[in-house]
C-alpha cells in the first residue's frame, strides 16, 4: 500500500476524513480488504473518482458529501476570514447581497438561535483563536480606532462575533462563555463611531447589536435600549420584510 498512499492526491488527504479525525483514504482502505483490492485493480494512481467511491462505501454517501462540503467551504480555516464563512455561510463572500435578505436571516436561525451539538463542535474549533483574539485586545494591541480601511471595519466586525457569539457556542455552560462581552462592546462602540452600522449588510448589523443586547449589568437597561435603537436607526437601509424581522 505504500506506492498507492504516495500516489493519492493532497486533495484526498484533505476532503476524505473519518469520524471526524484526520485520517487519509488510504489508511481507511488498509482496513477494509475489498476495498484495498479494488484500488489497487486500477493501477498506481487511483483517480478522484475511484477514490470517492471507495470512501463514500466506507463512510456512507451522506456523511463523506458533508465532510467534503465543509472542508471546500472553509470550516476547516481556524481564522477570523473562516470563522466568518461558518457564521454566516458561504453568501458572505459568494453573494452578500443575500445578507440584506429575509429568506437568508430565516435560513440561518439554526446555526444562529438554535444551535445543537453539531454547531457547538464547529464552534469549538475557533477556541484558540477567541482566547488569542481575548489576550491581543486585553493588552490594548489591535484596538479599533474611528476612521480605518473598511477591510479593517470587517475584521473587527468579525472579532464582534467571535467574541460575542462564538464564544457562547464553543464555551457553552462555561464563565468563558461570556468572559469577553466587555470588550465585544468596546468594538461595537468602535464600529459605530467609525459608521460602520450605516453601509454594514442586515445580518452583520442584527450581530452589531447583539453584544449591546446582552449586556446584563444590574438596574441598567441602557445598553439594551442602545443597541434596539442601532437596529431602528437603520431600518429605512433594508426591505420592509428584513426590517421586520431584524425587530422581531
Amino acid at each position: 500500500m505504500s506506492r498507492v498512499s504516495l500516489d493519492l492526491l493532497p486533495w484526498t488527504s484533505r476532503a476524505c476524513l473519518v469520524s471526524g479525525s484526520r485520517r487519509p483514504v488510504h489508511a481507511m482502505l488498509a482496513s477494509r480488504p475489498g476495498f484495498r483490492r479494488s484500488i489497487l485493480s486500477q493501477g498506481s494512481m487511483p483517480n478522484r473518482s475511484v477514490v470517492w467511491l471507495a470512501a463514500t462505501a466506507v463512510l456512507g454517501a451522506r456523511a463523506f458529501s458533508r465532510r467534503v462540503e465543509q472542508s471546500e467551504q472553509g470550516h476547516d480555516e481556524v481564522s477570523l476570514v473562516g470563522m466568518l464563512r461558518f457564521w454566516f455561510g458561504a453568501e458572505m463572500f459568494d453573494s452578500p447581497e443575500r445578507l440584506d435578505e429575509v429568506d437568508y436571516l430565516r435560513s440561518r436561525s439554526k446555526v444562529w438561535y438554535r444551535g445543537g451539538e453539531e454547531v457547538d463542535a464547529v464552534a469549538r474549533r475557533y477556541l484558540p483563536l477567541l482566547r488569542s483574539e481575548r489576550e491581543r485586545l486585553e493588552s490594548d494591541k489591535g484596538r479599533l480606532q474611528a476612521g480605518s480601511q473598511k477591510d479593517e471595519l470587517g475584521l473587527h466586525m468579525a472579532r464582534v462575533v467571535l467574541l460575542d457569539q462564538v464564544s457562547r457556542n464553543a464555551a457553552r455552560a462555561t464563565a468563558e462563555a461570556f468572559r469577553q462581552d466587555g470588550l465585544a462592546c468596546e468594538l461595537v462602540q468602535a464600529l459605530t463611531d467609525a459608521g460602520f452600522d450605516k453601509s454594514c449588510r442586515a445580518a452583520e448589523l442584527i450581530f452589531l447589536a447583539q453584544p449591546l443586547v446582552h449586556a446584563e449589568v444590574p438596574g441598567d437597561g441602557s445598553l439594551a435600549e442602545v443597541g434596539i435603537q442601532l437596529l431602528k436607526d437603520n431600518m429605512n437601509r433594508f426591505p420592509p420584510a428584513t426590517s421586520q424581522h431584524l425587530l422581531k
